[in-house]
């Protein structure tokens, strides 16, 4: 779980979205899978980088939704943190 989310922060919310489904998963559920795999053979090039600048900037954004996922009716928060224009966390 560590790896995903500090390696790659792109996929960390869809796994751990698509792992509440994995006891009892659907067609749906497996077509979901593939969509995320088919990202991933998309993107398997690209990769962070990060730019060396005379003044480095630190940029935070945060944000919550109110109850807002309809089948466990929590609460969903997320943040995201940005160095030099690349993101970290």
């Amino acid at each position: 779980m560590y790896a995903m989310t500090q390696t790659r922060p792109d996929l960390a919310y869809s796994i751990i979205y698509l792992l509440r489904y994995l006891n009892s998963p659907t067609e749906l559920f497996f077509k979901a899978v593939k969509r995320v795999f088919r990202y991933l053979l998309n993107i398997i090039d690209l990769f962070i980088t990060y730019q060396s600048t005379e003044k480095p900037e630190l940029i935070g954004y945060c944000d919550l939704d109110f109850a807002g996922d309809y089948d466990i009716r929590k609460s969903i928060y997320g943040y995201l943190f940005k160095f030099n224009n690349s993101l970290i966390s």
